[in-house]
């Protein structure tokens, strides 16, 4: 009889002990006893396979080996357990309420993914003699250019409690395989996901995709215009295609399947108007951003904007996987002779990566301890410069005419930022914020408390913390002064030397997170959160512009008289006004007008 239960919870071991003889008919009627139901639907034959099945599953509180306990045990398990009632349950059912038409749609285009894509046929004819044709019909199955798997890579992120569903990720996968077939896209990846208000993004990073496949990229040249005078600032020249944060192409949809829109490139406007508001994603690419100060775009182009600051800020990898890119030596071209009046011919540039895959991975000495140190992992984005560009400005050709005139202006030196160089571990990164612990306090000779420090003296601290961060200057360690990085970093699984999992956390951009495992041969980055940068700080908006002053008034002066008119016309000197030969010239005239 009980092997009837164990049939119904581990069929194996039926398999292994065979029943040679078949149930009486007494055991029959007692196993239908068994099944009968109670009004909630529940019969103790249920009951007692599920508690077979959980006794063999989990042993809680070790009751296969103390029978005593078994009441207790079955008493906890019906708590637990959750029926719902039939009467209740088949009205419901037999309602037949269709789904909503915007979730049979989504169906609908969420099956199309999993149809293959038809084959490529080609079909040549040749006729090797007048009387005899042949033809040949070639067909070959459509291939899409390998990437990492978002499937494959969630189940890391799971581990570290970040990632998406299995079923999200498997639909995305088959999501951008369909993309990079239709537009032959290299170097694919899965950026990540940003959450709007009323619609998400699901963002794509490819290798810099060109509308026309004859697009040629050029060298930059200074095309800034002259500020019309001094200390009026002149808008930066954004970068070109293939460079900078340009370099890629970045497709963002709003759900599987959805249609796939590229991105415009970014401009470095954009870049420092993003650096200075606060804003929500709303999920339509044509909304406006209505902000202070004015953004200059629609959510198209603010989305690309965060899209470059999050890359540049949270790009990383661990310490010796990738390699900086170098430049194959060309020969050198002669140089044309250049005719006059005839403007030289722009150079071509072609387009190289950043970085190339190690030939070899550095072997870890402490095995994936050692990842957990911020010193061992590297930025491999280029660096985003306050000008809103990833590269410096190319320089100013000028003439000798205008280097002459330029060196008779004293201008004042122009302050540029140091170049940032690749690769740079994120340890050298600002610091995230300063947690201060008070002082403890001394009490006074007679056992008074020592007076508290004033308001101001605690705000000129502050303010000369929030300028040693600017500046990056390095402040002496002060006890009281807690330090908090950039980055947390956490060592899943710390039993196996090289089984364990990394993970890494930016507190700066909260969402975006990395990974390492196998020993850093297996590492990835990702993005889920709202697209806002995170402040240490409360965030205010910038304060609107002075009003300007109102124009000085008008300045009434007194008509000159005759003699000061006939002295100035003579090229005399004026005698001062307190004097007193000017001072009794009306007086006279007045009375030899009253006596006339």
């Amino acid at each position: 009889f009980f092997f009837g239960i164990f049939d119904r919870v581990v069929p194996e071991l039926c398999e292994i002990v065979p029943t040679e003889h078949p149930m009486t008919e007494a055991e029959i009627k007692a196993k239908a006893y068994l099944q009968k139901t109670d009004p909630s639907g529940v019969s103790l034959y249920d009951h007692l396979v599920e508690l077979v099945y959980k006794t063999l599953e989990k042993n809680p509180n070790n009751i296969a080996n103390d029978a005593k306990s078994l009441p207790q045990f079955s008493h906890e398990h019906k708590k637990t357990a959750f029926r719902p009632h039939p009467k209740r349950t088949d009205k419901v059912y037999a309602q037949n309420v269709p789904p909503a038409p915007r979730v049979v749609k989504r169906a609908a285009e969420t099956a199309t993914l999993f149809q293959t894509p038809p084959p490529k046929v080609s079909t040549t004819v040749e006729k090797p003699t007048p009387n005899v044709t042949v033809t040949t019909t070639t067909v070959k199955p459509r291939k899409a250019p390998t990437y990492r798997s978002v499937a494959m890579e969630s189940r890391y992120f799971e581990l570290i409690g970040m990632g998406l569903p299995g079923q999200e990720a498997l639909l995305i996968d088959l999501c951008i395989t369909k993309l990079a077939a239709e537009k032959k896209l290299k170097d694919i990846r899965f950026f990540g996901k940003i959450i709007g208000l009323q619609g998400d993004y699901l963002i794509v990073e490819s290798q810099r995709w060109y509308p026309d496949k004859d697009h040629k990229n050029y060298v930059e040249k200074h095309n800034m215009p002259d500020p019309p005078r001094k200390k009026v600032p002149v808008d930066v020249q954004p970068e070109p295609m293939g460079k900078g944060l340009n370099r890629y192409s970045y497709w963002v949809c709003s759900y599987p399947n959805a249609p796939w829109t590229h991105l415009p490139d970014v401009t470095p406007q954009q870049i420092n108007a993003a650096r200075n508001i606060k804003k929500y994603f709303t999920g339509n690419l044509d909304a406006n951003v209505s902000s202070y100060p004015e953004f200059p775009g629609k959510e198209i182009n603010y989305l690309r904007a965060q899209i470059a600051r999050i890359a540049s800020g949270s790009q990383i990898s661990p310490a010796g996987v990738l390699t900086k890119h170098e430049d194959e030596e060309e020969e050198e071209e002669e140089e044309e002779e250049e005719e006059e009046g005839v403007p030289p011919k722009p150079k071509e540039e072609k387009t190289r990566p950043l970085t190339d895959a190690a030939e070899e991975v550095p072997e870890l000495e402490e095995g994936m301890k050692s990842l957990a140190n911020r010193e061992n992992w590297v930025h491999h984005f280029q660096y985003l410069y306050k000008t809103g560009r990833a590269t410096k400005v190319p320089e100013k050709e000028v003439n000798e005419d205008e280097e002459e005139a330029e060196e008779e202006e004293e201008e004042e030196p122009k302050q540029e930022e140091e170049e940032k160089e690749l690769l740079e571990p994120i340890a050298k990164d600002k610091i995230y914020d300063k947690i201060i612990t008070p002082k403890e306090e001394e009490p006074g000779e007679d056992g008074e408390e020592p007076e508290e420090k004033e308001e101001e003296e605690k705000g000129e601290e502050e303010e000369k913390d929030s300028d040693a961060e600017e500046e990056g200057e390095e402040e002496e360690e002060d006890p009281n002064k807690k330090r908090v990085p950039a980055w947390v970093l956490r060592l899943k699984n710390s039993l196996y030397k090289n089984h364990g999992v990394v993970m890494v956390r930016s507190l700066r951009w909260p969402g975006a997170v990395a990974y390492a495992a196998d020993g850093g041969k297996n590492w990835g980055t990702l993005y889920i959160g709202n697209g806002m940068k995170a402040a240490a700080r409360q965030f205010a908006p910038l304060a609107a512009t002075e009003i300007q002053k109102e124009a000085d008034d008008l300045r009434e002066q007194e008509d000159p008289s005759a003699m000061k008119e006939k002295l100035l016309l003579r090229g005399e000197e004026v005698p001062e006004r307190d004097s007193e030969d000017e001072a009794d010239e009306p007086e006279e005239e007045g009375e030899e007008g009253e006596e006339d």
